[in-house]
């Protein structure tokens, strides 16, 4: 999941969170202690879902940079052997020319 995804669904939690506790609180048949004891539970389990989201995200982008770094080595590796192999090329068209 990217992380532009993973932003989508936590807006859309927290959406969805605060119609369901408005909806909860204007239509449950409850005692305000009850109301206040509901909320204090789906807090909770808010606060859990966003930690687990958050570490999502970071396990996501841990990934990402590990698989840029393993790019970003191997384009340095292909250039030095690229330059290696221009360096030989150009030494041995000079002993060519010197030679020829």
């Amino acid at each position: 999941m990217t992380t532009e995804q993973s932003s989508k669904v936590a807006v859309g939690f927290l959406i969805g969170l605060g119609v369901g506790a408005a909806a909860g609180l204007l239509l449950a048949p409850q005692s305000g202690k009850e109301s206040q004891e509901w909320i204090a539970d789906k807090a909770k389990a808010s606060a859990e879902n966003f930690k687990a989201a958050g570490q999502r995200v970071k396990e996501t982008v841990q990934s990402v940079s590990a698989q840029g770094r393993t790019q970003v080595i191997a384009a340095v590796e292909a250039g030095k052997e690229a330059y290696s192999h221009a360096v030989s090329n150009g030494k041995e068209m000079i002993r060519e020319t010197v030679n020829g």
